[in-house]
């Protein structure tokens, strides 16, 4: 997992010491997805389930499903419909 501006909580989960530093450290996260540059594989070709799959520990399919209803789309969507 990743490790915010200020550690990591005891669950492992990264902490920023603003939200504004969360925020940011989010917008570059997905910067590196759309240009193909995120240490995790994941690109404008991922789907949402599979970033589910690579940043859930549980629950993976109702995670994706919850994000593709809010997003009025599939699970199957590949990001560069909404990132591009």
């Amino acid at each position: 997992m990743m490790v915010g501006d200020a550690g990591r909580d005891a669950h492992g989960y990264a902490v920023y010491s603003t939200p504004n530093a969360g925020w940011n450290a989010l917008y570059h996260q997905v910067s590196l997805y759309v240009a193909g540059t995120s240490a995790s594989g994941i690109n404008l070709n991922s789907t949402i389930l599979d970033l589910a799959r690579k940043y859930t520990g549980t629950q993976q399919a109702v995670w994706a499903q919850n994000v593709a209803d809010y997003l009025g789309g599939s699970v199957n969507d590949k990001l560069g419909v909404w990132l591009s």
